[in-house]
């Protein structure tokens, strides 16, 4: 199978690109034309080739049966021959969601049970801490510095004897007696009053050589009599 084409000249082309040209316009101009009619009418024409006539959507019978050929009828006078208004569309309502008779009710969904929202307990308002009392120093009296540091080391010895009873300790040795008159008067045993006056022994009381001065034993009897004053 061949295909063969007609030769054309240059003159030939251009007659038809011409007639092209003019069938464009003519279609424009008709394309316009059925616009401007469809806005008047509110109806839409359809043209076809010059042997078949024109048809119009909306008659409720055939336009063949109403209208002659319209060979050769302007736009107007094709307008003018429509008396029947076009069809107007059913109007689609919305299908409602209809529940059958027997249809059973849908259970709710149960939901998870939510634990009550526990609120921290209100703490209680907290007191400012009470300041610590300041206790004001005991009044010393006459006792100078180096008396008030023997009283206080005196307090930390252990309560084996009464103030009064150290008290006597120091004075029968101070006086020049010896340990056994001093333990006879307290009737207690000798070691136990040496030991104890070995314990008045501190640095007020000591002398540089590591004995009691006279003026570290004066000291120690004025806190002692202090104690036994003092002490309830």
């Amino acid at each position: 199978m061949s295909i063969h084409f007609a030769s054309m000249t240059v003159s030939e082309i251009t007659d038809r690109s011409h007639k092209l040209m003019q069938e464009g316009t003519a279609l424009a101009l008709l394309a316009n034309a059925l616009t401007e009619f469809e806005e008047a009418t509110g109806r839409k024409l359809f043209v076809s080739e010059a042997d078949q006539g024109t048809q119009y959507v909306g008659s409720p019978a055939p336009v063949d049966a109403r209208l002659q050929s319209d060979h050769g009828l302007t736009l107007p006078e094709v307008a003018a021959k429509l008396d029947t208004p076009a069809e107007a569309a059913p109007v689609q309502r919305p299908i409602k969601n209809a529940t059958p008779a027997n249809a059973r009710p849908v259970p709710p969904k149960p939901t998870p049970a939510q634990d009550p929202i526990k609120k921290p307990a209100a703490r209680p308002f907290a007191a400012p801490a009470a300041a610590k009392a300041q206790t004001t120093d005991r009044p010393w009296g006459a006792l100078s510095l180096p008396e008030r540091a023997i009283v206080k080391h005196l307090e930390k010895l252990a309560p084996a004897f009464t103030p009064a009873e150290d008290l006597t300790i120091a004075e029968l040795l101070i006086g020049g007696n010896k340990i056994e008159a001093v333990a006879l008067q307290l009737e207690v045993q000798a070691s136990l009053a040496l030991a104890r006056w070995k314990a008045f022994l501190c640095a007020e009381v000591l002398g540089e050589d590591g004995k009691p001065s006279m003026d570290g034993q004066q000291r120690l009897l004025a806190a002692l009599r202090y104690r036994k004053d003092t002490t309830a």
